[in-house]
């Protein structure tokens, strides 16, 4: 990324029937390609594995990580019986769909606990993977229970902030007091 060439123009970018090819590794989540002061003529022809080109910005031109769980497993080069969200290739008991949707993760590799729990504030945090967080496909929650779900249905708390928060960047829940025992799980969810 510190190398990557960026092309300035001052007027008018014309890329109409202009093919891009990019060499190296690629690993950032978005790099400028291109800047323009004028107007945009005509898209890139490009084929960048895991990468699209993004042209939402006035005046740039960009190399975008997509943003989806088959672009993502698909950059750890695990056999392909091992890349379904519900597989778990490194056998530490978290599928390769949770692995995608909190930060820090990789499949292939056990990585330990997934979340933060603060004892004294009783809360359960979870820090969302920044392209899993952008990606329309999945929705998390954490859901509650007081009997692990044999009587008392796990369900999503009905609180809300700063007890629940739910945003781009973070999922937590302040477990409620006054009660013998809570369980608190996450569950991530891919729409088809």
């Amino acid at each position: 990324a510190a190398s990557s060439d960026v092309l300035a123009v001052t007027g008018n970018l014309d890329i109409d029937g202009a093919t891009l090819t990019v060499s190296g590794p690629l690993g950032a989540a978005s790099y400028t390609i291109a800047t323009y002061t004028g107007s945009r003529i005509g898209t890139f022809t490009a084929s960048v594995p895991g990468y699209s080109v993004d042209y939402s910005t006035a005046g740039q031109v960009k190399l975008v990580k997509d943003a989806s769980f088959a672009a993502w497993i698909a950059g750890f080069g695990l056999a392909a019986a091992d890349q379904d969200p519900t597989d778990d290739p490194d056998q530490d008991g978290v599928d390769n769909l949770v692995e995608y949707a909190v930060a820090g993760r990789n499949p292939s590799v056990s990585d330990g606990a997934i979340g933060t729990f603060d004892g004294a504030a009783r809360t359960l945090s979870f820090t969302k993977r920044t392209e899993a967080a952008a990606d329309s496909a999945i929705t998390y929650q954490i859901q509650e229970s007081d009997d692990l779900g044999l009587t008392d249905a796990w369900a999503e708390p009905t609180v809300g902030p700063p007890d629940y928060t739910n945003n781009s960047v973070n999922i937590s829940y302040k477990l409620p007091t006054g009660k013998a025992k809570t369980f608190a799980r996450l569950v991530v969810i891919q729409i088809p």
